[in-house]
């Protein structure tokens, strides 16, 4: 469910790109300092895209001070620093990511998980204190996903609610704005992370034997049948999610970041759909970069 939403450098000022990455720094910084035990290593785009949807919807005043890391010891570079966005979206960073490999292993008896889950056990203890009734919605939507997975549904719009309904709330948690428009714009985010990581996960999902709407929907086929079967039907998902997002999008009450916001919604999240949908794996040589056109 990580790393699917993000901007599209190219296609970013410059100005736009230093504070998306003041943002992401000051995230991984908070991590750090809040929680230790080196559980920044778990920062996620979707961490930092909550991040900044959550300062454009408040009235706090955005600091960034330059500072270093411990990634980037001898250099400083720009952070949002005392921050209650970031400093929230930390911990929302920690709940989901540990909760997902409690997912991983109840589904794959993943051992990778099993490590993992011992490195944010204490991170997460006291990030769940902080949000205990977040953690608590996250372990209930989680639970009811398990269910129905376990259960083979075969429904892509049922199997997809838990994980959507559960982005929702977490949108509404993360705000003072309790508006119906930011539920579902949540809701829909949710819908759209869950899906296209469905169709990417085809090919190891049968490799591994787990469950995938996808998979199970065209279960007789071979596996390049499946993803050509599959195609359509995610990227009918995939396009309607995305714009129920813009529409809500617009109704939300912005008030800085717009121009980072944007790029995500309606560049980076397109051009992730169409590269999954493509079964597109890019590779590059070091240093090597597409010209922007």
């Amino acid at each position: 469910m990580f790393g699917n939403i993000k901007p599209n450098k190219g296609e970013m000022k410059i100005k736009d790109y230093t504070n998306y990455r003041a943002y992401y720094c000051g995230l991984c910084k908070s991590m750090g300092k809040r929680y230790a035990g080196l559980c920044n290593f778990g920062l996620s785009y979707e961490a930092v895209f909550i991040a900044i949807v959550m300062s454009a919807l408040s009235d706090e005043e955005v600091v960034l001070k330059r500072q270093r890391c411990f990634v980037h010891p001898f250099t400083k570079s720009p952070m949002v620093v005392h921050n209650s966005s970031v400093d929230r979206s930390a911990a929302i960073n920690v709940l989901l990511i540990y909760n997902s490999l409690c997912d991983n292993i109840r589904d794959e008896n993943d051992f990778k998980s099993k490590l993992g889950k011992l490195w944010f056990g204490a991170p997460y203890k006291r990030a769940a204190k902080e949000l205990s009734e977040t953690d608590d919605r996250i372990k209930i939507k989680l639970d009811e996903l398990a269910m129905l997975e376990e259960g083979l549904c075969d429904v892509m719009e049922m199997v997809a609610q838990p994980f959507a309904e559960m982005m929702g709330q977490i949108a509404v948690d993360c705000t003072e704005n309790k508006s119906e428009e930011l539920y579902w714009f949540g809701f829909f985010m949710g819908k759209w992370l869950y899906f296209i990581d469905a169709f990417a996960d085809i090919e190891k999902d049968v490799k591994n034997n787990s469950y995938n709407p996808f998979v199970r929907v065209y279960k007789d086929l071979p596996v390049e049948e499946i993803i050509s079967s599959a195609r359509e039907d995610a990227e009918f998902l995939l396009e309607n999610a995305m714009t129920e997002i813009g529409r809500l999008y617009d109704r939300l009450d912005i008030k800085r970041n717009k121009e980072i916001i944007e790029n995500i919604l309606f560049v980076g999240m397109p051009q992730r759909t169409a590269d999954v949908l493509a079964c597109k794996k890019v590779s590059k040589p070091k240093g090597e970069y597409k010209m922007q056109e």
